[in-house]
């Protein structure tokens, strides 16, 4: 999750929230299956649970990372934890959507509460070549889902690991739409719904600061 706009909603989750939700998910919140609190008479067990997070800039954006832990062999209702393990592993299970409360709301253009103040601005749409937001400035993480259809580009599962072995963490950054080559080997992850329409997701490429050695046996090439 970070500080850009949610596309299609207008919404954007201020840099003073995304604080105090990395807080929070330290000291740990639920790991749970599509927002399942939400909906009446269905069972919410957790099946995980967050234990760390850090914030860092991608490019200009600033992204909160959590770290989740599920325990292997737990069967939650008729949900074996293993399966699901096994479909994060696969990429089959992948988007994740936040459950929060907010207490402070404000709007892009005046700064005022959107709801329930003064403000005469509608979100969404522009004023003076503004575009209208609403800056979503506090509130309290509760927990976060695997759902087929996040609303927020680009979040999801990054990595996993276990016990008996490491895996290598995988960033994931949106295809750009003037992308036009991928490196050697290269896989594109696409993902298509009715709400978000065609998206697809790269391998975060991390820059390489090694210079480049000489040649052996190449003497045309100089320091």
């Amino acid at each position: 999750m970070g500080d850009q706009i949610i596309p299609r909603r207008f919404y954007r989750l201020t840099p003073k929230f995304l604080r105090k939700m990395a807080v929070q998910a330290r000291e740990g919140v639920s790991l749970l299956l599509d927002h399942s609190w939400a909906n009446l008479g269905i069972m919410t067990i957790p099946l995980g649970r967050t234990f760390d997070s850090r914030l860092q800039m991608d490019g200009d954006e600033l992204a909160l990372y959590a770290d989740h832990y599920m325990k292997l062999g737990q069967e939650v209702g008729d949900i074996k934890i293993d399966q699901i393990a096994e479909g994060i592993d696969a990429g089959t299970i992948f988007d994740t959507s936040i459950g929060f409360t907010v207490s402070s709301q404000t709007c892009s253009i005046c700064g005022q509460e959107y709801f329930g103040g003064n403000c005469p601005h509608i979100r969404g749409r522009e004023y003076d070549t503004k575009l209208c937001t609403v800056d979503i400035n506090d509130g309290d993480l509760m927990e976060n889902s695997l759902v087929f259809d996040g609303a927020y580009p680009g979040a999801g599962v990054v990595g996993m690991s276990n016990a008996t072995e490491q895996q290598p963490t995988v960033k994931w950054e949106a295809l750009s739409e003037d992308t036009k080559s991928l490196p050697s080997g290269g896989r594109v992850f696409y993902s298509f719904s009715g709400k978000s329409g065609l998206d697809g997701f790269v391998i975060k490429q991390e820059k390489n600061n090694v210079a480049e050695t000489q040649a052996e046996g190449d003497d045309t090439v100089t320091e």
